[in-house]
């Protein structure tokens, strides 16, 4: 469905926002694309509607290079993919109606088959009741399902979220992405997401690329990738708040069946020791459990309690304040 080929992108002074990216995204696919601020993660996005051009590398969506295509060509492909951003960029002097039909009166549909594409779509989002409404009268869950439903009706086979819940409340933000899964079955799309929230990216995605620095640290399955190394240092930048520890640790990553043993409460009758658990978090990605705990224990241990962990099956990294 969108291929990236060694796809490299240099602004001028220098600037290199992505350094050889390649990903295979499928039909159907709800790929996340993870990182920090400056990762990369909206120029690649730009790469793949056409508004960047890559210095190097190339972009196919549904097999055709994009930077090969004519101004008629790009324009088409570009109707054929939806854009839902953090900002709802709806026209607030407009009603909820006219904001969705607008991609429709640009093509010059007509009044009959505007109001039957933008009912139909405002149905699917669950706003039919508010169509004579102005944005002002909306919560921010409805004006993002606005810009949804504004997204979607032309409909595209491919939707492109940027940060779409991060400015909404995590409730909200997780209806908004509930959402977008059940219109994804329903419409047949494949769905590419941008973030820098682990949640996010936790909730729907099946797939998950994970870029810093403008490289790709590692990219796969979601379970694969969160029970794996790759994903463990975004995690210690994202999950960890700053001051938790003060100098070092241990940050433990426990995956299907080391997440349901006992394994630090054998760890501290087994050795006589002392562990101050500073933080910890379980959840389930893929179905299954994953667990993380960040500790303190008497560095003087550290080897042997880092052998007994490895083989108990929990990933083991030294954690500094500031690494």
């Amino acid at each position: 469905m969108v291929v990236l080929d060694k796809v490299t992108k240099v602004f001028p002074g220098g600037v290199e926002a992505l350094k050889g990216i390649s990903l295979d995204i499928k039909k159907g696919d709800i790929y996340g694309i993870i990182g920090l601020s400056g990762a990369g993660k909206s120029t690649l996005l730009r790469c793949i509607n056409g508004l960047e051009t890559p210095t190097s590398g190339r972009v196919l969506v549904e097999g055709r290079e994009v930077e090969a295509l004519n101004k008629k060509e790009l324009q088409e492909l570009r109707q054929s993919i939806g854009m839902l951003f953090q900002s709802f960029n709806l026209f607030e002097a407009k009603k909820v109606f006219d904001n969705v039909a607008y991609p429709l009166k640009l093509k010059k549909v007509s009044k009959e088959l505007q109001e039957k594409e933008v009912m139909k779509m405002l149905r699917l989002v669950g706003l039919d009741d508010k169509a004579q409404a102005y944005p002002n009268q909306l919560s921010g869950g409805q004006k993002q399902r606005v810009a949804l439903a504004r997204a979607l009706i032309s409909g595209p086979k491919i939707l492109l979220l940027d940060e779409a819940t991060s400015a909404l409340d995590s409730a909200t933000g997780q209806a908004v992405l509930e959402l977008i899964e059940k219109i994804k079955e329903e419409l047949d799309l494949t769905v590419i997401l941008i973030t820098h929230d682990l949640e996010v990216v936790r909730s729907i995605c099946n797939q998950v690329a994970i870029l810093e620095g403008g490289q790709l640290l590692g990219a796969g399955p979601i379970g694969e990738m969160f029970r794996g190394s790759h994903i463990r240092k975004i995690r210690q930048d994202l999950v960890i708040p700053p001051g938790v520890i003060k100098g070092r640790g241990l940050l433990l990553t426990f995956s299907g069946e080391s997440a349901k043993e006992p394994i630090i409460s054998n760890l501290i009758k087994e050795m006589g020791l002392d562990v101050n658990i500073l933080l910890g978090k379980i959840e389930y990605v893929d179905h299954e459990p994953l667990g993380n705990l960040l500790v303190e224990i008497d560095s003087t241990q550290e080897d042997q309690v880092v052998s007994y962990l490895e083989s108990k099956g929990v990933q083991v990294e030294v954690y500094y304040e500031n690494n």
